[in-house]
This record gives structure tokens, sequence and C-alpha cells, in this order.
């Protein structure tokens, strides 16, 4: 019985040895496990990284690390980008630790930086370069032929500019008079976000030339019916114009008068691709009005035209409301010898509206007689023989 209590007894004393030396190691063990824990956290996370903008490809920005505790003179600071070392620096407390980074690709980036035991990483989100290519917007004149068409190009990072892609216009063959869309076509720009802004293509009508218009002057500014003749229709285009009068800019006698073409429409297939000038030229020619009635006496012969009038005649063919009368006059028959004669009349005009016209005269004649006597001799300038008393 006696030893039977003693084996009990150390087997029981051994049990609690046991048990204290295992409670002390696992207390050991969760003492520096908690240590352990301690320590990595204060690697593993502090600081922060700061940026000067937004992260783009092909733009330089700074990466500065704000560290959460001093850093240590003289210690190394490492930078890497993506899992590869960009840069290792001595840290001076003159300066803040700082990276001159220019991303070369679009996407998420990972930014490391390390300096003794303090670390910190962030994720930059790096953009694309913003590349518009810009259509053209040009005009031309119908018939003209439409140049190549090449967009412009703004954004490009330096030295990653290639060939302006060639713009296409929404018309085929020669368009017609109209605006009309150019596009820029779709380009693989690979590293860019692309915008695309379309121009416009104006095709303007082709100016013609008209014809000059010559009426005789009738008292008003019109003239009804004319003819027109256009000049400068391409090909076989089907063009005319219709117009039941035009105006000139007065009634009075000129050249190069203006004529107004505001009257003359376009008709035909095509007409839509012509326009006229606001004016064409023209000319107003005199009208001529009728001396009658004018009647000369008949005389002796005295070796000259003069002529008396027996009767002063009137004007015939004056515009209705025209302001218009002689003025003066010369008569005279149209040769000296006797015999019968036309009379010539040369009259001068006067009144508001005498320049629009010029005057004839109608039918007047008169007869120059041969001298009889002494004095018809004298007076015909014919010499008398010597001796005669």
């Amino acid at each position: 019985m006696g030893k039977e209590s003693n084996s009990e007894r150390t087997d029981f004393i051994i049990g609690i040895v046991f048990v204290i030396i295992t409670v002390v190691a696992a207390i050991l063990l969760t003492v520096n496990f908690v240590k352990a824990i301690h320590r990595n956290t204060a690697v593993l996370v502090q600081g922060e990284i700061a940026s000067d903008g937004e992260s783009t490809r092909g733009r330089e920005q700074v990466l500065t690390y704000l560290p959460a505790a001093p850093i240590a003179e003289g210690c190394e600071v490492v930078w890497d980008i993506d899992g590869e070392e960009v840069q290792r620096t001595i840290y001076s407390a003159d300066a803040e630790p700082t990276l001159l980074y220019t991303p070369q690709t679009g996407g998420e980036h990972v930014v490391t930086v390390k300096a003794g035991r303090q670390t910190q990483t962030i994720t930059l989100r790096v953009a694309l370069p913003h590349l518009v290519l810009t259509a053209p917007s040009i005009t031309v004149t119908y018939g003209e032929q439409i140049p190549a068409l090449y967009a412009a190009a703004e954004g490009y990072l330096d030295g990653e500019a290639s060939a302006p892609p060639l713009c296409s216009v929404d018309a085929s063959g020669t368009p017609s008079a109209g605006i009309y869309r150019i596009d820029v076509p779709e380009c693989d720009c690979l590293g860019y976000e692309t915008e695309y802004i379309s121009g416009t293509l104006t095709v303007l009508p082709r100016m013609l030339g008209v014809g000059d218009f010559v009426k005789v002057y009738d008292g008003a500014s019109s003239l009804a019916d004319p003819s027109i003749d256009l000049y400068g229709v391409l090909g076989s285009d089907e063009v005319r114009p219709e117009c039941e009068v035009l105006y000139y800019d007065n009634k009075n006698v000129g050249e190069g008068k203006a004529v107004l073409l505001s009257t003359v429409t376009l008709t035909g297939a095509d007409a839509r691709n012509y326009t006229l000038p606001d004016y064409a030229e023209g000319r107003i020619l005199p009208k001529e009005i009728v001396l009658c009635d004018l009647c000369v006496e008949d005389k002796v012969y005295d070796g000259t035209t003069r002529a008396t009038v027996k009767r002063a005649g009137r004007l015939d063919g004056v515009c209705e409301g025209d302001s218009v009368a002689i003025g003066s006059a010369e008569i005279r028959f149209d040769g000296a010898e006797p015999g019968v004669h036309d009379v010539k009349a040369q009259i001068s005009l006067v009144g508001a509206d005498k320049g629009n016209y010029r005057v004839v005269t109608e039918g007047c004649r008169a007869e120059i007689t041969q001298p009889n006597g002494v004095w018809e001799r004298l007076l015909g300038k014919e010499p008398i023989a010597q001796g005669s008393k």
C-alpha cells in the first residue's frame, strides 16, 4: 500500500509540472506571436504617396512619399513600379523622397516605396492622352475639283505623330451645290483616347455670265420680254433663264448702265448649281424724233446754203410726260447751187429729257433759182462784164 501511494503521488507531481511547462510555453509563444504581428504591421503600412496631378500616359508627374514617422538620415529610399525597382536614393532631411514618373502605358500600375522600416503601396490609374482628329471645312464652287482632305491632329505626344488620315465626303462624283459632311475615318490610334470631329464641304453655285442688254429710249426703265444669253454653263448641264421684264437703274440714255437681274429665274434640271450676278451691263440708245411740218422759202442763188424758215415745224415722237422742246435751229440747204435741194436742220433741244433724243428732218425741200438781172447777179456774186453801164 505504501509503495502504490508513493507512485501515484509521483505521477501527480509529474503531471502538474508538465501542465505548468505547457502553459508557460504557450504564454511565451503567444507573446512572441503578438510581437511579430506588431513588428510586421509597423513595416507593411506606413505613410502616404501623393501625386502632383492626374496620371496620364506620356505625362511626367511627381510622386512624393509622406512618411508616417521620421526617416533616419542616410536611410535608403527604394521605389518600385509594377514590382521592378526604378529608383534608389539616400534619404536626406533637406528634401522629401520623390520620384519623377512618366507612365508609358495606360491602365493600372502598382507603385511601392520603402524607406527603412516604413513602406507604402498604391495603385495608379493611368489615363490615355486625349487625341482630337478634326476634318477640315472647305468651300468650293460647283464644277471645281475637290482636293484630297486630311484631318488635323491635336494631342499627339512628342515623336508619336503619324500620317494624317484621309477624310471622306458623303457625296459621290461632282457634288451639286449644297452643304456636305466631311468625316474622319476610325483610326487605330493605340495609346490614345481618340475624339473625331467632322467638317463641312460647302459647294457654292457657279456664277454665270450674262450678255449685254440694249434698248432704244422709251421713257421707261423697264425692258419687256428680254433675250438673255448665259455664259459659263458646264458641259451638258440643263439650265435656262426665264424673265418677263428687266429693269435698268434709270430710264435715261447711256452706256454701261446697270441692269438688275433680280427678276430672272433659272430653271432646268441643273439650275440649282448656278446663280446670276446682281447686275448685268446695258445700253439705252437715243430715240429718233422727227421735225415735222418744217417749211423753208425758195431763194435766188446767192452762193450759200443759208435758208429762211417759213414755218418752224414741230417735234413728233416725244414720249408722254417728257420735257423737251426746240431751243435753237440751224436750217440749211444741202447744196448752194441752183436747183431743188433737201433741207437739213441742226436742232438744239432744251428741257430735262433733251439728252434722250436725236432729231431728224422729215422730207423738207426747197429750190434755189438762177439769178436773172444785174441785181440778182450782184446778189449771186456773179462778175459784171467790164464796160457795162
